[in-house]
């Protein structure tokens, strides 16, 4: 089925692109399940949705996002303005976790952590 849509989060006073997505006709609208990085941006500043592609499949528009987040860059990796924590198309590429994020997966997974719950 072809339903989804790529889109771009964009800073209309710096007029730059700060994040790249796909999704559904909703998602791009969609303030939730975000991160912390797309929700620290957006409290400082405005943003405009721009829809640049739509009635992909899946496979089509995730090979569009990792074209568009390698072109603009991405933040964390110093290559870029985009706060995209991946490198697009399934979410999880190259993701970049920081140690204390590690340490606290790491403890709730741990016997410590099963012990607090019990």
């Amino acid at each position: 089925m072809k339903d989804i849509y790529v889109y771009l989060h964009v800073n209309p006073n710096r007029q730059e692109v700060f994040y790249v997505g796909i999704g559904n006709n909703k998602r791009p609208y969609l303030k939730s399940n975000r991160s912390s990085q797309w929700k620290r941006y957006t409290k400082k500043h405005d943003y405009q949705v721009i829809i640049i592609h739509e009635k992909l499949s899946w496979e089509e528009a995730c090979l569009l996002e990792i074209k568009y987040i390698a072109q603009i860059g991405r933040r964390d990796k110093g290559l870029g303005n985009l706060v995209n924590q991946t490198d697009g198309g399934d979410g999880t590429r190259n993701v970049v976790i920081s140690e204390a994020t590690r340490n606290k997966l790491r403890y709730k997974k741990s016997d410590d952590h099963k012990l607090k719950l019990s």
